[in-house]
């Protein structure tokens, strides 16, 4: 069973309190000024009944409770795993899936210089080799 809020006697209170000094919505209530002014003549039975006629408040507005717990003090966001310790992970899953290294891949790496270093170095060998063949075969006649 839902209970109304606030209830029929203190609906009155909260559009004094929260409604009235609202210009914004304070014209869509305009039914609680005549409940004002029957409770100013001292008519209280009627005001209540003209109340419990109307469900404008108790349509139009919630009644929320948040509740605090004490035992959260402080919320710290902090990553799940440092870089090191990724590295080390991908390193340890790469040598077991496959039997890679990090220094087998550093000797792999070295390997590709070493070999596009070397072309570079047997063509210009070769080239001076040729130069110094040709010229003591020019100097031999």
């Amino acid at each position: 069973m839902q209970i109304p809020w606030p209830h029929a006697l203190a609906q009155y209170g909260f559009y004094t309190t929260y409604i009235e000094s609202n210009p914004t919505i304070e014209h869509q209530y305009n039914y609680f000024k005549d409940v004002g002014k029957q409770i100013g003549l001292g008519d209280e039975a009627e005001a209540i009944s003209m109340i419990k006629e109307t469900d404008l408040i108790t349509r139009n507005f919630l009644h929320l409770i948040i509740k605090y717990d004490p035992k959260v003090i402080e919320m710290i966001d902090s990553p799940a795993m440092k870089l090191s310790n990724f590295v080390g992970a991908a390193g340890g899953i790469l040598n077991l899936w496959s039997g890679i290294t990090f220094i087998a891949l550093v000797e792999l790496v070295d390997l590709l210089i070493n070999i596009v270093w070397g072309w570079g170095n047997i063509e210009n060998k070769t080239k001076v080799h040729d130069t110094n063949v040709k010229n003591n075969m020019s100097l031999s006649k």
